[in-house]
């Protein structure tokens, strides 16, 4: 990936900063991850998916057309960060005890096939400078009284002009049936922020129209807490 002098700021669910550093490329190393794993599909997710598919967008605001399958690319990364991120998440004291929230069936599939499970989406949004980092993981329960009770993720992360959002979701019982989940942006975030998985098989253009300073990264990190999500638990996608 490409290197940069890069200010990561990473956030807690209150919106306080944990910690502040600097780094060279995107892709954060956390201690969670076999070393057998690392250097092997990791290593080549990296080398033939992440680096063809997200180098430039992370050095260049150009405009540029994605297409679905350097988009599918950029979705295999965001997705192993994810995983990546809630298994790091689980080794904080506050956490412990807390299972992983994908499956070992859903992480396994996506080792073996690149499978992105279902209740998956993802985003993408540009940062106005190429200096700035981000790296945001929240859990959000859902609203009292929602039938079946689930609980969604979203982890925000990304450096130079890149940002990218991916927010997953689970029912928290067992026998939940077809749990369908889908969350839309308000109309406000279109102009910023602009959807890319599940793939629509169509190329999206980026950067979006209205590029993020970084308090406004903040913003778009946190901007599904309190809001309503409704549920489908009959229908398939």
């Amino acid at each position: 990936m490409p290197t940069g002098a890069y200010q990561f700021t990473d956030l807690n669910q209150n919106w306080e900063v944990r910690r502040r550093y600097k780094r060279a490329v995107l892709d954060r190393k956390l201690p969670v991850v076999c070393r057998t794993c690392n250097n092997t599909w990791m290593s080549e997710l990296e080398d033939k998916h992440a680096k063809p598919a997200m180098a430039e967008l992370i050095v260049s605001n150009k405009r540029v057309s994605l297409s679905p399958e350097r988009l599918k690319s950029i979705a295999n990364f965001a997705f192993k960060s994810v995983v990546i991120a809630d298994r790091a998440s689980t080794e904080n004291p506050k956490l412990q005890g807390r299972e992983p929230f994908f499956t070992t069936r859903a992480r396994y599939a996506f080792r073996e096939s690149l499978t992105i499970p279902d209740n998956v989406q993802m985003w993408l949004a540009a940062f106005e400078e190429n200096t700035y980092g981000l790296f945001n993981a929240i859990y959000y329960p859902s609203p009292p009284e929602t039938v079946p009770a689930f609980e969604s993720y979203a982890l925000t992360f990304g450096a130079g002009f890149l940002l990218i959002q991916v927010v997953a979701s689970r029912p928290l019982r067992a026998g939940a049936g077809n749990f369908r989940f889908d969350v839309t942006q308000g109309a406000g975030w279109d102009r910023v922020s602009t959807p890319f998985w599940p793939n629509s098989g169509r190329a999206i253009l980026r950067p979006p129209e209205g590029p993020l300073n970084f308090a406004w990264g903040q913003l778009f990190a946190h901007r599904w807490n309190g809001t309503d999500i409704d549920t489908d638990p009959g229908d398939s996608h």
